[in-house]
């Protein structure tokens, strides 16, 4: 997320008075969605490569969209620029990696 986003909320959620806000590049039904491939460990070198279709959240989007995460953590403030990228990912793309 830019630092002008961050910056923009970061006194926000600190006042009981204020509910959880959240930013997305995208809302979750939006038309042409951004796509990006990915790879699968030890699928052929010559198989199709899948993709998916996402958008860029803020730390507190599942919360603020009351969305239950069933395994793993959602993002905190070390998922930023210059550290490992990190995602979220839905059961359909879970249950398709561990086919």
């Amino acid at each position: 997320m830019p630092a002008s986003t961050s910056s923009s909320r970061s006194g926000c959620g600190s006042s009981p008075a204020w509910r959880p806000v959240a930013i997305a590049s995208k809302v979750p039904t939006a038309e042409s969605p951004r796509r990006d491939g990915f790879s699968i460990e030890g699928a052929p070198p010559n198989a199709a490569q899948p993709y998916v279709a996402y958008a860029s959240v803020s730390g507190d989007y599942f919360r603020t969209l009351r969305i239950a995460l069933r395994q793993g953590r959602t993002f905190d403030a070390s998922d930023r620029a210059g550290t490992p990228a990190t995602a979220v990912i839905g059961e359909g793309l879970a249950r398709f990696r561990s086919c």
